[in-house]
């Protein structure tokens, strides 16, 4: 399979290219980026993001996540990226996304896992697709709920992270659901 490249009225989801690990490093070498997602470390540095440029290809390669750049139409600027981990055997994925802080509050991340969620269901034919978000984290439970996924439970001291372990919400939507709120 080719890398999917999918279209928004406002953004283009595509393939990472090396060019971009300058700007995800500066991107995400912000403590309010990496404060609620598990695997993003502070300091972030260009290493760390050509890391994750090249294991993102393999990942897919190996037909085990994709990976999507998110990009302004208009402009091709990076401002995100969105990804779906696949637990083929159970025909599930496993969503995680961020947003550039200087791009928060323009609609990205609705439109984006909007766009995601379609294609996981008609393209790639999955089941359901979850997701979690640290309890403090109020705005990514807002986003998951606002796209239809519900909240299936939450984890208590999931994660350790920055000397402390985090509460986890999961959310989640399956086909069924999911085929109900586009109707």
């Amino acid at each position: 399979m080719d890398f999917p490249n999918l279209e928004t009225l406002k953004l283009v989801l595509n393939q990472f290219d090396s060019s971009d690990a300058e700007k995800i490093a500066t991107y995400l070498n912000d403590v309010d980026m990496s404060k609620f997602v598990s695997n993003i470390p502070f300091p972030y540095s260009l290493e760390n993001a050509s890391t994750f440029i090249d294991s993102c290809r393999e990942q897919f390669l190996i037909k085990k996540s994709i990976t999507f750049a998110i990009r302004e139409k208009s402009s091709q600027i990076l401002v995100g990226s969105i990804a779906i981990q696949i637990k083929a055997r159970h025909k599930r994925g496993v969503l995680g996304f961020w947003i550039a802080k200087d791009y928060w509050r323009r609609g990205f991340a609705t439109e984006s896992l909007e766009k995601v969620l379609e294609f996981a269901f008609d393209d790639l034919k999955l089941n359901k697709l979850e997701a979690v978000h640290h309890t403090e984290n109020l705005a990514s439970g807002k986003l998951m709920r606002k796209v239809g996924m519900v909240k299936e439970g939450e984890l208590k001291q999931h994660y350790f992270k920055n000397d402390k372990f985090w509460d986890v919400v999961t959310m989640g939507i399956c086909r069924d659901d999911y085929i109900k709120n586009q109707a």
